[in-house]
């Protein structure tokens, strides 16, 4: 390891090897960002990398991964989504990643709510965070109770997916709602939606998809995500 004083003088000097070093190890360099600019140039020196690793396949795999997940936390989906689908890559080369691994990237807040939108999903804020509880949905499957977004587009995530990735999550999570030659028949898999069964799957284990919807929606939920979104041409009422 590089003293601190170094690598602070290799960064001003664009030295891509330090570059590179601080993105593998970023909490070790930590450091280096307290300063009131500080996050603003740790996103510089992720984007630098990110850039680099177009022009250079074979930089360092864990330098790749941090740098896609600093600028993968943006306010912009699409942004987003551009890097989440790089890490996505980078990880289905990694011989060693699991199924759940290589699922991870889709699973992130940011591709949830990107899909839920351009499926054509909105949010009614109006003063109330959504988030997705299970007495709220069965409410809402009994016509007694309006929710701040719409359950038949966000609950129908796997819809959302390619085909290989719905194949790869019903089968980390054991799907067996429906039998595999099935796992692509949008029709019924938009009927199992209003089904309990559906939603114990959400809840179960490895994956708990339930919590992860839920805090996706209250991510987007929160200022100043709501001016971004309706910005960025999403259908997004109330703060």
């Amino acid at each position: 390891m590089q003293t601190l004083e170094y690598m602070r003088d290799a960064l001003s000097r664009g030295d891509r090897e330090a570059a590179i070093e601080v993105m593998r190890e970023p909490q070790r360099y930590r450091a280096l960002f307290k300063d009131p600019q500080g996050s603003e140039r740790y996103l510089a020196l992720a984007q630098q990398v990110a850039d680099d690793a177009q022009q250079h396949p074979c930089m360092d795999r864990t330098s790749q991964l941090n740098a896609y997940a600093a600028l993968t936390g943006g306010l912009d989906l699409a942004r987003s989504i551009h890097y989440l689908s790089l890490s996505a890559r980078l990880i289905e080369q990694d011989p060693a990643a699991s199924d759940q691994d290589k699922l991870e990237p889709w699973l992130h807040p940011h591709a949830l709510m990107h899909g839920y939108f351009e499926a054509g999903g909105g949010l009614a804020l109006d003063g109330e965070v959504p988030g997705l509880d299970r007495a709220g949905i069965e409410a809402w499957r009994r016509g007694q109770r309006p929710l701040a977004y719409q359950p038949e587009l966000l609950l129908a995530f796997p819809l959302h997916m390619d085909d290989p990735q719905r194949e790869r999550l019903f089968r980390v999570t054991g799907f067996t709602l429906l039998p595999a030659p099935r796992w692509h028949d949008h029709t019924a898999l938009r009927a199992l939606i209003h089904s309990d069964a559906y939603l114990d799957w959400l809840d179960a284990a490895p994956l708990h998809l339930a919590s992860r919807l839920s805090m996706a929606l209250e991510e987007m939920a929160t200022p100043p995500w709501p001016e971004h979104l309706r910005a960025a041409g999403y259908q997004v009422r109330g703060e």
